[in-house]
């Protein structure tokens, strides 16, 4: 859970480096923590960043969404007690938009001649809809929750395995803003409910464009509208459906690949 000292982590972060509007905003949150005794300054601990407690709440996200679940004490403990730290995630997520009548996601089976450029977050459908296109789960199962919204998420490109996702996926990027974070996430539930894993393979990312260039790429592809999420260096699922968005707007064939070709395509005006 982390031993570093709370305040002299957040008064750091707030004196140096790139995470001064982040500290300031969550010093007083931390302030209010110890008021309320369920910690002492020697014991708020947590992670460099201030996150603490089992299942790493910020300062701010513990006085908004902790809660205590009756072990006679009334104190929001999530560093001794692991029935609020499950309770307050818990909280979090249904604030952030979780319902219990569906899943975060599943993974998929696309049919053969199946429009990629329905791929992504721009194309949300019923789980119903998604069944007459004729995709299916990997499973072999019938589809779940057939009213609920998703989309088709590739987050290692079209190599990689397919998943229908819902809102509850965001749920779980607002916890954590990695499409990564959230697969794990979502696919250990699954495992721990007794359901079967990712069946697809995870193929190895390969890119003939260096670190500089794939920045370039997802500025550009920024620039033009479409989100890769941000310009890392990193591909993941925002990247690949920016890509696919791009390519189908200048006529390329629809392979979702950030390339050396998409990027001179790019350079050159689109």
């Amino acid at each position: 859970m982390g031993d570093i000292k709370g305040l002299r982590c957040l008064a750091t972060l707030m004196y140096s480096g790139t995470k001064k509007d982040y500290a300031n905003n969550q010093l007083l949150p931390a302030i209010a923590i110890l008021k309320s005794g369920v910690r002492t300054p020697a014991n708020l601990t947590g992670s460099w960043a201030g996150a603490m407690g089992h299942t790493q709440f910020i300062p701010a996200t513990y006085i908004d969404a902790a809660v205590h679940w009756g072990d006679g004490e009334g104190k929001r403990d999530i560093w001794n007690s692991k029935e609020d730290a499950l309770a307050s995630t818990a909280n979090y997520l249904k604030r952030s938009g979780w319902k219990g009548d569906r899943p975060w996601g599943f993974e998929v089976k696309l049919p053969d001649g199946f429009d990629r450029n329905l791929i992504g977050r721009r194309h949300w459908k019923p789980i119903a809809d998604w069944g007459k296109l004729g995709i299916k789960p990997m499973t072999g199962d019938a589809l779940p929750a057939p009213q609920a919204d998703a989309f088709v998420m590739i987050p290692q490109g079209m190599d990689g395995p397919v998943f229908l996702v819902t809102h509850n996926f965001l749920a779980l990027l607002s916890y954590n803003d990695s499409h990564a974070y959230a697969l794990a996430v979502g696919g250990l539930g699954d495992i721990i409910n007794g359901k079967v894993g990712v069946k697809a393979s995870w193929p190895e990312q390969k890119t003939d464009l260096t670190y500089a260039e794939r920045k370039d790429l997802q500025q550009r592809l920024s620039d033009m509208g479409f989100d890769t999420g941000g310009a890392d260096g990193r591909f993941g699922a925002r990247t690949y459906e920016a890509v696919l968005g791009f390519q189908k707007k200048v006529g390329m064939a629809l392979d979702g690949f950030p390339t050396r070709k998409v990027l001179e395509r790019l350079r050159a005006g689109g």
